[in-house]
């Protein structure tokens, strides 16, 4: 999704559904911008039996904005797990030298010292975090952070397998 969902694929059990999904989500959306509101109703309307919902995004919106779309999938049974790709430079800050910090959406470009705003990075990283947790575990909603180091299909794969181990065997 980028503005809208741009492709989605219904739930079956079948061979070759993984490369499936793997196959949607290497397609790059055409989007310039990410609005994570519009696709999570659009999803509230496209998806009518009760579904497992991951959806994978940085996440680096108003964590306010998703408490109405995200409360309405649970209302309707979903579950839905976020799945939050950020880049390790994003966690830890922890480069000494200047570095060029590109918008992937904007495509705006910024150099920045990290030894002078490391610490107010960390705090308003930290706080977002805060408030994105504060909106998402009272809908019981789990939060997986994974970098862009790591391989997407070995972490849905990984995902996935825990939640088809017999019960009391898996996550929950």
């Amino acid at each position: 999704f980028d503005q809208h969902v741009s492709d989605w694929l219904t739930a079956r059990f079948r061979t070759g559904q993984f490369q499936r999904i793997l196959s949607i989500l290497s397609k790059s959306c055409s989007g310039l911008s990410t609005d994570l509101v519009a696709p999570l109703e659009q999803i509230a309307n496209l998806v009518k039996h009760r579904s497992l919902i991951v959806i994978i995004s940085d996440f680096l919106v108003d964590p306010d904005l998703l408490h109405s779309p995200l409360s309405f999938l649970r209302a309707r049974k979903h579950e839905v797990v976020l799945l939050r790709v950020l880049d390790p430079m994003e966690l830890d800050f922890k480069s000494d030298k200047p570095v060029l910090i590109r918008d992937m959406e904007s495509m705006a470009e910024r150099f920045v010292d990290p030894i002078m705003v490391r610490e107010s990075y960390k705090r308003k990283f930290d706080a977002h975090s805060n408030a994105l947790q504060n909106v998402l575990s009272p809908l019981g909603i789990p939060l997986v952070d994974l970098t862009t180091t790591d391989p997407l299909e070995l972490v849905l794969s990984s995902f996935l397998s825990t939640r088809q181990a017999p019960t009391g065997q898996g996550a929950s």
